[in-house]
């Protein structure tokens, strides 16, 4: 098919958006469609012949555009937390607006594309949206990553962070209300087990800006956490520094109240190192039976799951095992075949 395709691509004028959750998927976009796809940061130079792509429906932001752009159309929503718990996430009087302008401007895109069934089913209960326009298209891990899993991890890394030789388990992620904090450092303290926190959003604790509404339970955390040695922050890291970290965690943390699909358990997965997750249906979509599931509102429960993958090697290592091998089914080879069948089929020049 000679039909262009365009992407858009908000990194391209936005530098902060590269190194979250949107930088990482159009990172593996450009992977798996670098000939194929034309990225713009200018909606102005799509051509009404053409397939548009948006690789992100931002609902709490002004619409990317009123109106049809191309004769195809295809977003990617990736999850609907702050709508579905809206009293956690307040949006405000403008963020209001662009959510209600945003869901009636879904009716101009002909594929909607999540990541899980629990999205799948989330976007057609609060949206209202006929099932049938929802495909999911399981996030890969991307090339960078599994090349640096590839290679044996440097032990030099792992001394600049000064981790313990005992051992350590890894939580890696943002610190919304969802991602369940709060009851994570109450089960490491329970299970008196350090647990490096990952993520650039952790930075703040030494001086960041917290007044946002959204940040209330960082701030607690911190409150929580501030001068506790078991609490070990070094903050944004490369994939090689994290693929370390994960390989010579004992296990990886991912208890949040809700997500869309669980992306840190598919990369500890990658590294076969096993994880402690929620007891919630998204992540029973995304593990099947390789992981240990804990109740998210309960720290003891979260602690004694800890302490028992912490404890057990011979455990640990059989649940890594599966997980590695589960690992393998967010394939870029299967990315990229369903996207492919999404973007071209049913389309009508």
């Amino acid at each position: 098919m000679n039909t262009k395709v365009y992407a858009y691509d908000p990194t391209l004028n936005d530098s902060l958006s590269a190194v979250r959750g949107i930088g990482r998927y159009l990172a593996t976009l450009r992977q798996s469609f670098d000939s194929t796809l034309t990225f713009t940061g200018d909606i102005k130079s799509v051509q009404m012949n053409s397939i548009f792509l948006n690789p992100f429906y931002d609902f709490l932001k002004p619409p990317l555009t009123y109106r049809r752009i191309a004769n195809w159309q295809l977003t990617v929503i990736h999850d609907l937390i702050p709508l579905k718990y809206s009293r956690k996430f307040p949006a405000g009087i403008r963020g209001n607006l662009h959510i209600i302008l945003n869901s009636f401007l879904l009716k101009h895109y002909d594929v909607i594309i999540t990541d899980s069934y629990a999205s799948q089913h989330d976007i057609h209960m609060l949206l209202h949206i006929d099932k049938q326009r929802i495909h999911i298209a399981y996030p890969p891990l991307s090339s960078s990553f599994l090349d640096a899993v590839k290679q044996k991890y440097n032990e030099t890394i792992l001394d600049a962070f000064r981790l313990p030789k005992n051992g350590y388990c890894i939580y890696v992620g943002d610190a919304t209300w969802n991602k369940n904090l709060i009851h994570i450092a109450q089960a490491v303290k329970i299970a008196n087990i350090p647990c490096v926190f990952v993520g650039k959003v952790f930075e703040k604790r030494n001086g960041g800006n917290l007044n946002h509404p959204w940040m209330s339970e960082l701030r607690e955390f911190i409150r929580i956490t501030r001068g506790d040695k078991r609490f070990i922050f070094p903050g944004f890291v490369t994939d090689e520094q994290l693929v370390a970290l994960y390989e010579h965690a004992k296990l990886n943390i991912l208890v949040s109240r809700d997500e869309g699909l669980g992306y840190s358990f598919i990369e500890a997965a990658a590294c076969a190192t096993p994880s402690v997750l929620a007891d919630i249906p998204v992540f029973h979509e995304t593990a099947q039976d390789a992981a240990l599931f804990a109740d998210p509102e309960d720290p003891k429960d979260i602690a004694t799951r800890i302490s028992t993958l912490f404890n057990s090697p011979a455990m640990a290592r059989n649940i890594g095992v599966l997980a590695k091998q589960r690992s393998g089914f967010f394939s870029i080879e299967t990315f990229k075949q369903t996207l492919s069948d999404l973007l071209y089929n049913g389309y009508n020049p």
